[in-house]
């Protein structure tokens, strides 16, 4: 009998050893997996970097952030907060690039400073330019790497690690969030420092200590210094120390005093989070302009401008001048917008409401927004399990603003990647899909196999991620009928020009680029394309064949486009395209 018995014992030891055993593989099986998954990511970041050329926006943050390292002037170019540029630019100003000059803005240039300082940057670093453009990058993919960490560990600890894997998984490989990890700009460190904001407030609404909360409005405050999109995130600030207020006066005890602590409780946090946020921001810009009224600032969205013209406009501004009148430079383009929308090869001179709805289910693998659409759906019908409904509300906040705000309160229509910070939210989503999926027949191989086909879709076009187009819209060949800008087409082609050009033994091009850097320097021999052309070979960026008004800064004096200048190309037929965002003709 107690022979038996030991061998029971023994083997139920071995039963929970190997379960043991099981457990632990099932935890750092995930684990390695993610490993894997980040190596991937920043090698196809890396390659894509190496394979296109200056966009739009990294090339006048690189040599603006040298710029601010030089002088100390953060007023130069404020439409976009300096913190991130010098961040990037760091490199290239400890390498030792030129000084940065300014020169008289030729006629009809006025607004585009910043692109013609660049360009006179890249001509005076022409030997070391790539290496500074490469270093800025670099910066930006670590900084997107560590976006995708931090989503995997939230993930993990919300749903376990296989969850946090699969939901983290789609945006390491979403086509727009690899093709703007390696680009110099503001999109991804919006991205993380918004999605490190929620984070911090849910730790916070979990545990309200006055050092959680503390951390976050000082992330809130870097992200502010980093791009003004995250003002979005400003009303969380308010409603979550509100949230806890309202929690600790529900508590049983003498309501009336109850009530009064909490109140004062709420005031309390609302003067912490004003201290840190004006303390921040005003330590960074050295307190230059701080107290300025809004009656002696250049001024130029409506908002800001009625204010000025108020009793308001004479009290002093706790906010150094030039974070101010950046800001309003960003609100005046959200107003009025430089350039007119284009959408499914339409204009419009006010925009479109639906036009990021749009973009997005275009941009994005429809094995993505199945998914998405089928985790919005479980989300509703198990009411957010396991979810309290305050974390719900943090969590679908994002999405849901950006959304609103983008739709309804802007004008400014050029680019699905305005949309970025909602995505970590989105895979959040996705990840609780997965944990719940397990329970249900047929989801262990279903939801592998979309993941599968999404990779799939997205790599086809590797390393031109900027152009990826879903199946459903014609893919990155079409894309340009649909949208324009930097949804495809942002000057990122010049390298793949050169290889065709090289690849066809095409001697010379007319060109009309969309972008700013000089063609010349990644050796491309061209004359700018004149209203008529004449026979040649012709290379025309998608844009402008679509019609958008712009102006030409590579060529000397520069050029600016009216709507639809190049229109009459759009009936001829390419013979190639470099990238997708080049088409290439033969005029004979």
């Amino acid at each position: 009998m107690r022979e038996h018995l030991m061998f029971d014992i023994g083997s139920v030891n071995r039963i929970f050893s190997r379960a043991g055993n099981m457990s632990r593989i099932n935890v750092i099986g995930p684990d390695l997996l993610f490993a894997g998954l980040v190596i991937i990511f920043v090698l196809l970041s890396f390659s894509s970097s190496r394979h296109e050329s200056v966009t739009i926006d990294e090339f006048r943050h690189l040599s603006t952030g040298v710029y601010y390292w030089q002088s100390g002037d953060l007023s130069f170019d404020d439409a976009t907060p300096p913190l991130w540029k010098m961040a990037m630019s760091l490199p290239a100003h400890l390498a030792g690039a030129e000084r940065v000059r300014f020169r008289q803005l030729p006629e009809g240039t006025d607004g585009w400073e910043p692109w013609l300082v660049a360009t006179d940057f890249m001509r005076d670093n022409a030997s070391a330019y790539t290496g500074y453009l490469q270093s800025a990058r670099m910066v930006n993919i670590l900084a997107a790497t560590i976006c995708i960490v931090f989503l995997y560990l939230r993930c993990r600890k919300f749903f376990g690690p296989a969850a946090a894997l699969f939901g983290t998984a789609f945006l390491a490989f979403s086509p727009t969030f690899l093709a703007h990890s390696h680009y110099a700009t503001t999109d991804i460190i919006a991205t993380l420092t918004m999605m490190g904001v929620v984070f911090l407030l849910l730790d916070y609404l979990k545990l309200p200590t006055p050092g959680r909360l503390a951390g976050a409005v000082w992330l809130f405050s870097l992200s502010l210094l980093c791009k003004f999109t995250a003002l979005l995130v400003a009303p969380l600030l308010l409603l979550v120390p509100f949230l806890v207020a309202v929690e600790r006066a529900g508590r049983p005890a003498g309501i009336r005093k109850d009530i009064s602590a909490s109140f004062f409780y709420w005031l309390n946090s609302m003067l912490l989070i004003s201290v840190i946020i004006l303390l921040t921001v005003n330590l960074f810009y050295g307190f230059k302009g701080t107290g300025t009224t809004f009656g002696q600032m250049h001024l130029k969205s409506r908002a800001l401008t009625a204010l000025g013209q108020s009793a308001a406009g004479a009290i002093p501004v706790p906010l150094p001048r030039a974070f101010v009148e950046g800001f309003d430079r960003q609100k005046a383009d959200s107003e009025y917008s430089e350039f007119p929308a284009f959408l499914m090869n339409r204009w419009s001179a006010d925009g479109f409401r639906i036009y990021y709805l749009a973009a997005f289910g275009m941009k994005e693998s429809l094995p993505f927004l199945i998914l998405l659409a089928a985790a919005m759906f479980s989300l509703v019908w198990q009411r957010g399990q396991p979810f309290r409904a305050k974390e719900m509300l943090l969590l679908c906040y994002l999405p849901l603003i950006i959304f609103l705000v983008l739709s309804c309160l802007n004008r400014l229509n050029i680019g699905v990647r305005y949309l970025l910070p909602a995505y970590p939210f989105f895979c959040i989503l996705i990840a609780r899909l997965y944990r719940s999926g397990g329970e249900l027949r047929g989801t262990c191989l279903m939801l592998p196999l979309l993941f599968v086909l999404h990779s799939v879709s997205v790599f086809r076009i590797a390393p031109h991620y900027t152009s990826y187009f879903n199946e459903l819209s014609g893919g990155a060949a079409s894309g340009y009928h649909y949208l324009i800008d930097s949804n495809i087409d942002w000057g990122q082609d010049l390298l793949s020009l050169k290889k065709y050009m090289s690849e066809h033994h095409i001697e010379k091009v007319q060109l009309a680029y969309f972008g700013h850097g000089l063609p010349e320097f990644y050796g491309i021999n061209y004359e700018p394309l004149a209203s008529a052309p004449h026979s040649g070979y012709v290379a025309i960026s998608v844009t402008l064949l679509q019609g958008n008004p712009y102006l030409l800064t590579y060529i000397e004096p520069p050029q600016l486009v009216d709507l639809g200048h190049f229109g009459f190309m759009r009936n001829l037929q390419p013979v190639g395209r470099a990238g997708y965002s080049i088409l290439i003709y033969q005029i004979r």
